[in-house]
């Protein structure tokens, strides 16, 4: 299921309209890709490709199947979540939150704290034995590609909540 041409065709299919982002498809993709034993090969290599140069679409999309991964990864697979915050997924990350500080844009500052949460609450599942992972993700949001006043631009405590 994942590979180079699944994602081109995932973009193709979602990345035509914009009501498609509420559709149960993309929850049950992000769900499905939770129990594909390939899915840091495969956000590094399609995903991560896809969001180099975002379109607001693409980062809607992009943050809803990660908030969607996240959520339903299991304890033992939580461990990925360094893994899915690649270079290019967190220039995105921070570029797009940076610009909702500036824009007011509610509905994607909503996508944005959405995904915040996910990514607290699968750092929250990790194993108790899994500090140097909750280390590694703080490290990805505060260095580069990361922000260090990352908190400055979600309107959560993101960081101390992974502590």
């Amino acid at each position: 299921m994942l590979t180079p041409k699944a994602m081109h065709t995932c973009n193709a299919y979602f990345g035509h309209s914009t009501h498609i982002i509420t559709r149960s498809a993309i929850e049950a993709f992000g769900v499905s890709l939770t129990d594909c034993s390939n899915l840091v090969e495969f956000w590094t290599q399609n995903v991560d490709v896809c969001t180099k140069t975002p379109t607001k679409l693409l980062e809607f999309l992009t943050l809803k199947i990660a908030t969607d991964v996240l959520s339903n990864l299991k304890p033992e697979k939580a461990l990925v979540a360094v893994d899915l915050l690649s270079t290019n997924f967190m220039k995105m990350l921070i570029n797009g939150l940076k610009q909702i500080k500036l824009k007011k844009d509610e509905t994607l500052k909503a996508f944005y704290d959405e995904y915040m949460e996910a990514l607290v609450a699968c750092c929250n599942k990790m194993p108790a034995t899994a500090d140097a992972q909750k280390v590694a993700v703080i490290k990805r949001l505060i260095l580069y590609p990361g922000t260090f006043d990352i908190e400055k631009f979600t309107s959560t405590r993101v960081v101390h909540q992974l502590n």
